[in-house]
């Protein structure tokens, strides 16, 4: 999979907000597995990561606090 074919979009809001949306897209013509890898004491998201189909795309909503890496 290459990196320029999956379109991710952070929409990161203000203080006082309680979470944060992340939008993944498969833009590629392949079905791709984005992984998540949650940061030390943070809950999982997604069981660690999804499958998509080519024009296929998810929102994910992290809490508040919430690290990690797609």
């Amino acid at each position: 999979m290459a990196i320029e074919q999956l379109s991710l979009i952070v929409m990161l809001f203000s203080i006082g907000v309680e979470a944060t949306n992340f939008t993944v897209q498969n833009r590629s013509r392949n079905t791709i597995w984005p992984g998540i890898l949650t940061g030390a004491g943070k809950p999982q998201l997604m069981d660690g990561g999804v499958q998509l189909k080519p024009g296929q795309q998810i929102n994910i909503t992290a809490p508040t606090g919430w690290s990690g890496h797609f």
